[in-house]
């Protein structure tokens, strides 16, 4: 099982496809594994297609949403990151290194971080996506796998 980008596909170990579907309208730009729940649905890392953040800005969100579909690619829950935790930590632009893998920056930027300054002027411009930085519709949280634990 894997996705790309708005397709999500299994097949078995003989390499006989079981499905490939198109993620359901208004979820955007899935990648890497999804994960099987224990009742039988599937558990996707996405972003949202349509945001409207707390300041009224209509944003795609970057990899923060977790997609729970049923076994016919339902819809059944989402679980927004941006609503569940706070994608405005000063701590994670401190963290985020600008030359990091996925990250649509020039490699000569490695070990650097954006100033407060840099970071206003890219929201002056609107300038939202795969981009270092913090908010809906930003690479704040660059979240990779869903791991189901039916425990918690």
């Amino acid at each position: 099982s894997w996705g790309f980008g708005q397709r999500y596909v299994k097949y078995d170990l003989m390499g006989r496809e079981i499905f490939n579907r198109q993620l359901p309208p208004g979820y955007n730009d899935f990648s890497h594994a999804f994960d099987n729940a224990q009742n039988g649905h599937f558990l996707l890392r996405v972003g949202s297609s349509d945001y409207r953040r707390p300041d009224g800005k209509r944003v795609r969100t970057v990899r923060d949403v977790i997609l729970e579909v049923d076994r016919d690619g339902n819809v059944v829950d989402d679980f927004r990151l941006f609503e569940i935790l706070d994608p405005y930590r000063k701590n994670l632009l401190e963290a985020l290194d600008q030359g990091a893998v996925c990250l649509n920056i020039d490699a000569s930027k490695s070990g650097q971080t954006m100033s407060a300054e840099e970071l206003a002027k890219l929201e002056e411009r609107d300038a939202f996506g795969d981009i270092v930085g913090t908010g809906a519709g930003r690479n704040w949280a660059h979240v990779n796998s869903v791991d189901y634990d039916p425990t918690d």
